[in-house]
């Protein structure tokens, strides 16, 4: 009895072999279950990704736009599918992403002619019900309107309109876009300054050029003409004018200086760059001005800052960057090497951008 259940067994034994071999080994399962492995392709095929070189929009793009001249710069401002031709000697300024303002100097002059260009969304109005909406906002007052073209589309012309200054505002659409024009001084009492408005108008209406959607640039920086130089730091992070004539010396990797003649000669204005990660301030009250802008950012100036020679010193942040921008001499009593160092510092803050 007890050899045939020693059979039954070893025969069951031998038959859970047997089944045993019938199956492929269990495959254990990885540590971590949530996140399958990525096939990792062969050595030999392993490419670079192709990178697309974000320069300057195609040449056939920009051809549509007005060219930089001696006596014009080109503005070009793809999210608003517009570029124009403005006066150098203009400043841009961008308050906000909507809106872009021409004015000489910066956003606190108001005694020379300016622009502000606002582009929005039409949301289903006409030049003509914009105009509307805008002459119900002043029941009190009475606008005097025309009618022009710009760029090939039908605009309406809104004289007179109140607000911080007297202004002319021109309105048109495409695309889907309100395009809001706004001149000053519209007022004929303050003589010059309203014949400039005008000249102002003539120049930013006869040059305005739409562009396709999708049309892009890498940078807004400056031609060099009225006799300037362009300089474009990739390191830093900059571009801008500086005059004919002048070098250029890496002092540091930090800092650039901009010279005329030796850069040991004191008797010429210079211009020192220093852009660093961290930011460094300055201490003592030396008058800050308010509404100033370098690059469409923020900035502070210091003025009658002590050391060799009285200097204008102009801080600015962007991104993980500060800037910071040293004019001297900036003592009125050095006569023509100050004034030498105003059109210099002039030149620079006009021309001044942030690359991408």
């Amino acid at each position: 009895m007890k050899r045939r259940a020693l059979r039954i067994v070893l025969l069951l034994v031998a038959l859970l072999a047997a089944l045993a071999g019938c199956f492929p080994p269990a495959i254990s399962a990885p540590a971590s279950s949530t996140t399958m492995p990525e096939p990792q392709a062969p050595a030999t095929r392993v490419t670079t990704p192709t990178r697309i070189p974000q320069a300057a929009a195609p040449a056939e793009l920009l051809s549509v736009c007005p060219p930089a001249t001696e006596e014009l710069q080109r503005l070009v401002r793809p999210e608003g599918l517009y570029c124009l031709a403005y006066p150098a000697q203009y400043k841009v300024e961008r308050p906000n992403p909507e809106e872009t303002i021409l004015v000489i100097g910066g956003m606190l002059n108001a005694g020379d002619p300016r622009v502000h260009i606002r582009v929005t969304d039409a949301a289903g109005e006409t030049a003509a019900s914009a105009a509307d909406r805008i002459v119900r906002d002043f029941p009190d007052f009475t606008l005097e309107r025309a009618t022009t073209t710009v760029a090939g589309e039908q605009a309406v012309v809104l004289d007179k309109a109140p607000g911080q200054e007297i202004n002319r505002r021109v309105l048109f659409v495409r695309g889907g876009l309100l395009y809001e024009l706004m001149f000053m001084p519209a007022d004929p009492a303050v003589g010059e300054a309203f014949q400039g408005m005008n000249a102002l108008q003539e120049q930013i209406l006869g040059s305005f050029t739409f562009l396709p959607a999708g049309a892009g640039i890498a940078d807004e920086c400056l031609s060099p003409s009225g006799g300037a130089q362009l300089r474009r730091d990739a390191t830093a992070g900059y571009c801008l004018l500086y005059p004919a004539g002048y070098s250029v010396e890496q002092t540091d990797a930090a800092e650039t200086v901009f010279y005329s003649g030796s850069l040991l000669d004191v008797s010429k204005p210079k211009m020192f760059i220093r852009a660093e990660i961290e930011k460094s301030g300055l201490g003592g009250d030396l008058g800050r001005p308010f509404g100033l802008t370098l690059g469409y950012q923020r900035a502070e100036r210091l003025d009658n800052v002590p050391g060799q020679d009285l200097s204008r010193v102009m801080i600015v942040v962007n991104g993980p960057r500060a800037y910071r921008l040293t004019f001297v001499p900036a003592d009125p009593a050095q006569g023509d090497a100050y004034a030498q160092m105003e059109s210099l510092y002039d030149l620079a803050m006009r021309s001044f951008r942030f690359l991408p």
